[in-house]
């Protein structure tokens, strides 16, 4: 995406399976977690407004890049009676990409974490925070959708000044253990660990409006 590039022009797209270094960003990845961010308002999928349905976000990466291939060809297709949806949901991918690579990549190491206690949390020698497996990442991401902004620049995520991340970790070591039965793979296809976190940040969100 020339977008991310041109926000962090230090990126380099993962373009194959042979580009293994650190120093790549996997396209696929980064196409998950922009579905995942991807706002209410902008949401294709009929009936789901309200509370998106996000688990495929996670482990269907295949979906999401589809989804993203088909969303660029209605945006490109005036003539296609979806065309104008489209087209402010690929501007949405467009102006979130850089973003979206930066959270995924906080939240993966995020030192927040300490002291939560969670097993499946990769620590070094020094306690520090070093992985953070994606099952517990995808609906924390899924959930900061609900404080997606739009403004001149474009869109962006924008938590209320009274959100704070340790708000957001505590209920996902609630919902970790709680629903998800201390299991990274469950929690990340848990529409119940989903919803939990988008509701609070939703409240967050609806009693700063």
């Amino acid at each position: 995406m020339w977008s991310l590039q041109k926000k962090l022009p230090e990126a380099r797209l993962r373009r194959s399976e042979t580009q293994l270094s650190e120093d790549y960003i996997s396209t696929e990845r980064l196409l998950q977690v922009i579905t995942a961010l991807i706002p209410a308002s902008l949401w294709p999928k009929p009936g789901e407004s309200e509370n998106p349905r996000k688990v495929y976000t996670y482990s269907m990466k295949a979906k999401c890049l589809k989804e993203f291939i088909d969303i660029h060809n209605k945006a490109r297709d005036k003539k296609d009676p979806e065309h104008q949806k489209a087209k402010e949901l690929f501007q949405f991918y467009l102006d979130i990409a850089a973003e979206a690579y930066q959270l995924y990549e906080k939240w993966k190491a995020h030192q927040g974490f300490k002291g939560t206690g969670l097993r499946a949390i990769t620590r070094g020698d020094g306690r520090e925070i070093v992985d953070v497996p994606d099952g517990i990442i995808f609906p924390i991401v899924a959930s900061l959708s609900a404080v997606a902004k739009q403004t001149a620049q474009g869109w962006t995520i924008k938590p209320p000044k009274q959100f704070q991340d340790e708000e957001i970790i505590r209920a996902a070591k609630s919902v970790y253990q709680n629903i998800a039965m201390s299991n990274p793979w469950i929690m990340g296809k848990s529409q119940a660990c989903h919803a939990a976190l988008f509701q609070i940040t939703s409240t967050y969100q609806k009693l700063s409006s």
